[in-house]
């Protein structure tokens, strides 16, 4: 199958996702359960439009893109976009808004919002 195929594209991207969630589940301490009990799950793909994130987790609302040389600011400002709409309708509860990129060949990165790490900074420190 080529690479610049669009079922190649979508494929990865949605291997990228399982990946960052299984990654997430396992980070805390629920890499044994099943994935409609964990507190981290894909979003609805497809259908959710800006109401689901790609991972949600108790404090990440996650844009993830991999490919090979991706566009993390847009993946940013996606995520902040999508987010500011979801917290209108009440569906953000204490979640950040960040982008989860993964270039070809390369280490994977989080990119957010220098305000939105100090908030997860106060909550893993408690306060």
């Amino acid at each position: 199958m080529s690479k610049s195929n669009g079922r190649y594209c979508r494929n990865k991207g949605h291997d990228w996702e399982r990946r960052v969630a299984r990654d997430l589940r396992e980070a805390y301490g629920e890499g044994d359960l099943p994935a409609k009990e964990s507190s981290v799950r894909r979003g609805q793909q497809g259908g959710g439009g800006e109401l689901e994130p790609d991972v949600r987790g108790p404090h990440q609302w996650a844009e993830c893109k991999k490919g090979k040389k991706t566009m993390w600011r847009t993946a940013l400002n996606q995520a902040l976009k999508d987010w500011k709409v979801a917290k209108k309708a009440g569906y953000v509860g204490e979640t950040v808004p960040m982008a989860v990129c993964r270039d070809d060949n390369q280490t994977p990165v989080v990119i957010l919002r220098w305000e939105d790490y100090l908030a997860l900074l106060k909550t893993a420190l408690g306060r």
